[in-house]
């Protein structure tokens, strides 16, 4: 929360993290820019990417020792280059000029997407039913490797085998 460049104001946050919005179409969030002067301060922001970031407002007056915040809507965030946004402030009867970056960061980075009827059904944990091999063989796989190295006797492991895998068939004959 310090004056950021040579503004002369304070911008926070100077790293905006982007929510997703209900509809999940696009990211928002919100930030703030400060005058703590006896003067107006004159705003405008400007984006790198206009064609992907909405700023309301984009320009105006903030009055002497109050603040303005300014909405941010973003339809299509990447990793690859953040957008950011460049603050510039003016304050005519000090003739004070200066401005502030922010960068724009989404989280989560990807909306997800809409259920479709081809999705996978899921089960009751939660994990579709071809995943759900996998999750099983994973420690059948473990356990078979475990008992193969243990010196026990060969009729204990057989036995208990057994009943490992019959235990494992009713599982999934349950699900």
């Amino acid at each position: 929360r310090s004056p950021v460049n040579n503004c002369p104001c304070i911008v926070e946050p100077t790293r905006l993290l982007l929510n997703p919005e209900p509809s999940g179409i696009a990211w928002v969030g919100q930030f703030k820019v400060s005058n703590p002067f006896l003067h107006d301060l004159t705003f405008s922001v400007k984006t790198d990417v206009p064609k992907n970031v909405i700023l309301t407002p984009k320009s105006g007056l903030i009055p002497p020792l109050s603040f303005s915040v300014l909405q941010v809507r973003m339809t299509n965030c990447t990793t690859v280059e953040p957008a950011r946004l460049l603050v510039t402030v003016a304050n005519v009867p000090l003739v004070k000029q200066g401005s502030a970056m922010i960068q724009l960061v989404c989280h989560p980075l990807s909306l997800p997407l809409p259920a479709t009827p081809l999705d996978q059904p899921k089960d009751i944990e939660g994990v579709a039913p071809v995943n759900r091999w996998k999750w099983l063989l994973m420690p059948i796989m473990a356990i078979i490797a475990a008992f193969s190295v243990l010196p026990l006797d060969r009729q204990f492991t057989i036995v208990w085998m057994a009943f490992f895998l019959g235990a494992l068939a009713q599982l999934i004959r349950s699900r």
